[in-house]
C-alpha cells in the first residue's frame, strides 16, 4: 500500500497541505494588502466575510490534495494524476462556458472544485452556492475520491 494514500499519510498530507495553505494566505494577504495600500481599496481582517476568505484558502488547498493523492491512486500514474486534476480545476469548468446557459449556471454552482472555491470568495456571486455548502461539494467529491482511491488499493495491493 501506499504510504501516502492510507489514512495516517492521508491525514498528514491534509494537515501539512491546510498548515501550509493558511501560511501562505494569511503571507499573501498581507503582502498584497500591503503593495495596493493607498492605490486601491483595501481589505481587513474585520471586514465580514475575509477572516473565512483567507483561512479557507488553506481548506480548499487541503481538500484539492487529496483529490490528487486520491487519483494518484486510482490512475497509478503521476502525470496522468496531474493532468486530469489540471483538468478537473481549470479545464472542465472552462468548457462550460461553451454550454447553454441552464446548464452552464448548474456546472458553475456544483462543479466540486468551482463550489468549493467558493469558501475563498468575499463575495458570492448570485447563482453560486455559499461558502460552506460550496465547500461540503469539494469535501463529498475529495471524501467519495479517496474512498474510491481505499478501495482500489486494498483490492490491487491485497
Amino acid at each position: 500500500m501506499s504510504a501516502v494514500t492510507t489514512g495516517p499519510g492521508a491525514a498528514v498530507l491534509a494537515a501539512v497541505s491546510l498548515m501550509t495553505g493558511e501560511v501562505l494566505a494569511v503571507a499573501t494577504f498581507l503582502i498584497g494588502q500591503a503593495l495596493i495600500s493607498g492605490q486601491a481599496p483595501t481589505a481587513s481582517f474585520g471586514q465580514p466575510g475575509v477572516p473565512r476568505a483567507v483561512l479557507g484558502s488553506g481548506l480548499y488547498l487541503a481538500a484539492l490534495g487529496l483529490l490528487g493523492v486520491a487519483l494518484g491512486t486510482l490512475l497509478r500514474h503521476s502525470a496522468a494524476a496531474i493532468a486530469v486534476l489540471v483538468a478537473v480545476v481549470f479545464v472542465l469548468p472552462g468548457i462550460a462556458a461553451a454550454l447553454p446557459a441552464r446548464i452552464e449556471r448548474n456546472v458553475e454552482e456544483y462543479w466540486p472544485t468551482m463550489a468549493g472555491a467558493q469558501v475563498t470568495a468575499v463575495v458570492r456571486g448570485a447563482d453560486k452556492l455559499g461558502a460552506w455548502p460550496g465547500f461540503g461539494v469539494m469535501c463529498l467529491f475529495a471524501t467519495v475520491a479517496m474512498a474510491a482511491a481505499f478501495l482500489a488499493l486494498a483490492r490491487r495491493d491485497a
